[in-house]
């Protein structure tokens, strides 16, 4: 900042988008930004479980994309349970107990 001369410096301390043609969310790698709010968004559908196996689990946490690292302690935590899912001995095609599905 100190090579900017102070009478060529923004005054503005907030950044408002109505004036920008970005209206509507803006989505790359299945983020989507919403100017207006200044929010990030992700979108994944658990319901996509056709029958809760291991499998079927593992395939889900696989599904999600998170280029920015901010779901790390969500997908990390789904992990560690498939994890525990494979030492508790439950096959790749085993349907899991109602217990285990409610945590998914």
């Amino acid at each position: 900042m100190k090579v900017i001369p102070e009478e060529e410096r923004s005054m503005a301390t907030r950044v408002e988008f109505k004036d920008c043609r970005i209206r509507k969310s803006q989505k790359t790698l299945s983020v989507s930004w919403d100017p207006k709010l200044d929010m990030l968004h992700f979108k994944f559908n658990v319901r996509d479980l056709k029958s809760c196996t291991e499998r079927e689990v593992a395939s889900l946490i696989a599904k999600v994309c998170d280029p920015l690292r901010l779901l790390i302690p969500f997908t990390v935590r789904s992990k560690r349970q498939v994890q525990q899912l494979w030492k508790e001995g439950y096959g790749w095609d085993d349907v899991l107990p109602v217990s285990i599905q409610t945590k998914w």
